[in-house]
């Protein structure tokens, strides 16, 4: 719906969202939906806004927090800001963009502490 592959065209920073409660919140589906621009039904809607996984990747990370002022402290990896992120399976930059929904995470790391592992009750 969103017209992204315009924005990025217009050189315009844009975040996504999803419809919690009405779905589930799924981030890597929402990444995968930035990117691939496919519905449930499996139709492309809107091929000319597809981006590439990085800046699908920029746009719920490092953008999202530009949106809420808060990029002096989180967005990206470097010293000095929050520590949250995860680990998935696979390199995201590395499969192939419809493969993106089925990775899998590893660990959540939130403020330097692991508060899920796949392997280990915590």
């Amino acid at each position: 719906m969103s017209p992204t592959g315009w924005a990025q065209k217009h050189a315009m920073r844009f975040t996504q969202h999803h419809d919690a409660p009405v779905v589930k919140p799924n981030p890597l589906r929402v990444l995968s939906t930035t990117v691939n621009r496919k519905t449930r039904s499996g139709k492309v809607l809107g091929a000319h806004h597809q981006v590439s996984p990085y800046i699908g990747l920029k746009s719920m990370t490092e953008w999202a927090a530009w949106q809420y002022f808060e990029e002096p402290n989180k967005g990206t990896l470097e010293v000095g800001k929050l520590a949250d992120f995860v680990i998935l399976d696979k390199d995201p930059l590395r499969v192939e963009p419809a493969q993106l929904e089925q990775l899998q995470v590893q660990q959540t790391i939130k403020a330097d502490q692991v508060v899920y592992d796949v392997n280990h009750a915590l």
